[in-house]
């Protein structure tokens, strides 16, 4: 079940990714305070819960303490020491994905003047990665930077040339034409 987890075949149909207020390196703000807090509030489903204890149970030397496969909140996960950030940000991307980048950027004004750079969430540095085909800096704080305006036109713009790329690719054919052209892409 670890394999299924951790090692998987990538979706040729995926053409590309929309990041948006996305924390690349984790976050400061899962700290221990939050991370405290959100274990009193959320609850991870039992079953989930009762295989990563079996796991843990039965395979006691094979875990460190911060094992990527250890979870217990949304929140502990983000934390910038999490060891899967680090293997999810050298892991090799596919070349006919073409990857776009939202982030958000706490106006400095106001209340939040002392902020620091970032969407008070995530931080400029763990919101940036390199590659991207495009990047936009919206004024906006982590929960809002999903609908702000021009982050709105921002994923219309992608999505549009998306299909306008999409439109120049030649008709596959009848289904089964697609089928056997899927099964040669994976081989």
């Amino acid at each position: 079940r670890l394999q299924q987890c951790f090692f998987f075949e990538p979706n040729p149909s995926v053409r590309g990714v929309i990041t948006i207020g996305t924390p690349h390196g984790g976050s400061t703000f899962s700290n221990q305070t939050t991370q405290w807090l959100s274990s009193k509030l959320i609850r991870l489903p039992k079953m989930l819960m009762q295989s990563q204890e079996s796991l843990f149970r039965h395979n006691k030397d094979a875990f460190q303490g911060n094992s990527l496969v250890k979870i217990e909140n949304g929140i502990d996960s983000l934390s910038p020491n999490t060891p899967i950030f680090p293997v999810m940000l050298v892991s090799p991307r596919l070349p006919w994905v073409k990857y776009h980048n939202i982030i958000g950027q706490v106006p400095k004004h106001g209340l939040f003047a002392l902020a620091a750079a970032g969407d008070g969430v995530v931080g400029l540095e763990s919101a940036r990665i390199d590659g991207v085909a495009s990047e936009l800096v919206v004024p906006a704080d982590h929960t809002t930077v999903h609908c702000h305006p021009l982050a709105v036109l921002e994923v219309r713009r992608i999505l549009l040339e998306h299909l306008d790329e999409l439109r120049s690719f030649p008709d596959p054919g009848p289904p089964q034409a697609r089928t056997a052209e899927l099964s040669l892409m994976r081989r």
